[in-house]
């Protein structure tokens, strides 16, 4: 089958538990207004059903009103194949297409993402719709590349930001029941009552290192070398403690590492310190969310006006890349003093989650618009002759807003 011919053929393919709506004939909007609040029992309505009869685009809500069925968008042709090379399992699952790129069809164990938008397409989630049947508003009919079931694959396990190691936990979609009100504190509810006695608390770190020993099998040497960098293995975890370590590491990673590693490590750091938790992963995750938002508010309050303008400029990895060679230039070390910095490519890679390769490129955006300059060119390592990373110099200014009054 290479394209679907009415509403019963999704329905056979992604099962009655799927919220389809109407898409305007011509364009990407869906034909009722109404479309946010539906439910599912509210498509299966007879007036509902006949207006999708009628209709000759299709669209499918993504998240819980479809059984938690989401979709990642690769917005071209030529990125196709890296995604599938770093994520294999989506080979084998619902794959659609409109003019370019081409839609991978998923249901995540747990909770469904947000919206995250990238420079190389979208994750489709909660509160997104796709459309699956019709026609492209350029006159191309969307077509089945791959007729599967959408596959099932924990979201932390999807390799983005493409297309290396990426977990984006501000994007998780909240459930009306454990949302936080603005007004309240971010840790009035994360503190809970857990038995503290010292028995407990020994009980917890033996568990909680054998987590350790077994997480490190199964992660990248990078993601490890970050995690064991900038998250300290804390022998003082106690169960009074646990939100201030939350705070101090979230703030620690800002400016060390990408956004997207960021949340990778403090999952990890839930994850493998999870006897200390009550609360679930999704609140831990709404807590980093919150304290990243504030510091990210606080960093751009410090940039001057110039280099503010340059830094929300740019997309999200040389955003990465930007912050971190500012952080890099800003302090002192062993062999260099401020502006000057060494940063191979491959230890900026690391720290983002990309490939070294996309790595050279960023930094060579970075130089080319006038933020970086090489003073002194790296070599790799060969028998007999140790590496080096490059030697920078940041032509920006190192000044804060506060500095500069």
């Amino acid at each position: 089958m290479n394209k679907f011919k009415n509403i019963e053929e999704i329905y056979e393919l992604l099962g009655k538990t799927t919220s389809l709506i109407p898409i305007k004939e011509g364009a990407k909007l869906p034909s009722i207004k109404t479309w946010k609040n539906l439910t599912l029992d509210d498509t299966f309505k007879a007036d509902y059903q006949a207006k999708l009869e009628k209709s000759t685009n299709i669209g499918v809500l993504q998240g819980t009103r479809s059984n938690n069925l989401c979709s990642i968008d690769i917005d071209s042709d030529e990125l196709m194949g890296d995604f599938v090379e770093n994520n294999p399992a989506f080979a084998n699952t619902l794959i659609t297409k409109g003019k370019r790129g081409a839609n991978y069809w998923f249901r995540p164990i747990g909770l469904s993402p947000k919206l995250i938008k990238e420079d190389w397409g979208e994750v489709r989630g909660e509160g997104c719709y796709t459309l699956i049947k019709g026609m492209h508003p350029d006159d191309i009919e969307y077509s089945i590349l791959n007729f599967n079931d959408p596959i099932k694959i924990e979201f932390d396990k999807i390799k983005l930001h493409p297309f290396g190691v990426n977990f984006p936990p501000p994007y998780f979609a909240e459930s009306e029941t454990d949302s936080l009100s603005m007004t309240e504190s971010i840790y009035s509810n994360y503190i809970t009552s857990n038995d503290s006695s010292p028995l407990s608390r020994i009980k917890a770190l033996k568990e909680s290192e054998e987590r350790y020993e077994e997480w490190k099998k199964t992660v990248p040497p990078h993601v490890l070398k970050n995690y064991e960098t900038y998250i300290e293995r804390d022998t003082d975890m106690d169960f009074n403690i646990r939100n201030h370590e939350l705070i101090r590491h979230t703030t620690v990673l800002y400016s060390m590492v990408g956004t997207g590693m960021a949340g990778l490590l403090v999952k990890a750091f839930y994850d493998i310190n999870k006897p200390f938790f009550e609360a679930g992963i999704h609140q831990h995750m709404k807590e980093f969310s919150s304290h990243y938002e504030a510091l990210k508010r606080d960093y751009l309050s410090t940039l001057p006006k110039d280099e503010l303008e340059f830094y929300q400029a740019l997309p999200p990895i040389l955003q990465d890349t930007f912050r971190i060679c500012r952080d890099l230039a800003s302090f002192d070390d062993e062999n260099y003093s401020p502006p000057l910095f060494h940063l191979s490519f491959q230890e900026l890679a690391n720290r983002i989650g990309i490939r070294c390769q996309e790595a050279q490129r960023e930094m060579k955006k970075i130089k080319a618009v006038g933020f970086v300059s090489m003073k002194k060119k790296g070599q790799k390592y060969k028998a007999g002759r140790r590496s080096m990373a490059s030697v920078w110099e940041w032509k920006l200014s190192l000044r804060t807003t506060q500095e500069a009054v």
